[in-house]
C-alpha cells in the first residue's frame, strides 16, 4: 500500500526542520509507534522498518509518502513558474508544474544527480497526481494500484475529502 499523508499546519510551526516530528507523530497516531524515522549520510529519510518515505514540503503545507514500494514525493504551488525556468529545464509550457514535480519526484526516489536532464516526455513512471488547492502534488512511484490519502493534523487522522 501506498499511503500518502497530508499535514496542513494549523499551527506556527513551519514544516522545514520540523517534519521528523511529525511524521512520528503520525506514526505513533497510526499504531506503528515502533517505526521511526531517521536520516541517512546523504540526508534521505528512511524507516527503520525497511518501508520507503519521502518528505516534501511548501508554504504551511507538508506531504509524506510511505510505502513498501520506492516513492518520491514533490508539491508545489499551482501557479505557472517563469519562462526562463521552463526554458532552462525543459519543461512543457502546457504542464510546467508537473514537469517540475516529476523532476523533483524523480530526484527524491532515484538520487540521480542527472535528474535536471531528465526528460519528461521519456520518463514513463507510474504517478499520482493530487489536487490540492492551490497546491499541486505528485507522487512518483514503482505502482500504485492500493492508495491510500489522509489528512493528518498532529492529532488525528482523516480521509482527504475529494
Amino acid at each position: 500500500m501506498i499511503h500518502v499523508i497530508l499535514t496542513p499546519l494549523t499551527t506556527k510551526i513551519h514544516p522545514k526542520g520540523f517534519s521528523k516530528a511529525f511524521v512520528d507523530a503520525f506514526l505513533k497516531t497510526s499504531e506503528q509507534s515502533s517505526t521511526t524515522l531517521s536520516y541517512d549520510s546523504i540526508g534521505r529519510p528512511q524507516l527503520s522498518d525497511g518501508r520507503y518515505i519521502s518528505i516534501a514540503h511548501k508554504d504551511e503545507v507538508l506531504v509524506f509518502v510511505i510505502s513498501e514500494l520506492n516513492v518520491g514525493v514533490d508539491i508545489e504551488r499551482n501557479t505557472p513558474p517563469s519562462k526562463q525556468l521552463i526554458e532552462t529545464y525543459a519543461l512543457n509550457p502546457f504542464t510546467p508544474v508537473k514537469d517540475w514535480c516529476m523532476k523533483e519526484a524523480y530526484y527524491k526516489m532515484t538520487q540521480d544527480r542527472q535528474y535536471d536532464k531528465v526528460m519528461i516526455p521519456k520518463l514513463s513512471m507510474p504517478h499520482i497526481e493530487i489536487k490540492y488547492d492551490p497546491y499541486y502534488i505528485l507522487v512518483l512511484v514503482e505502482d500504485h494500484d492500493d492508495v491510500k490519502i489522509d489528512i493528518f493534523d498532529g492529532e488525528s487522522i482523516r480521509p482527504l475529502p475529494m
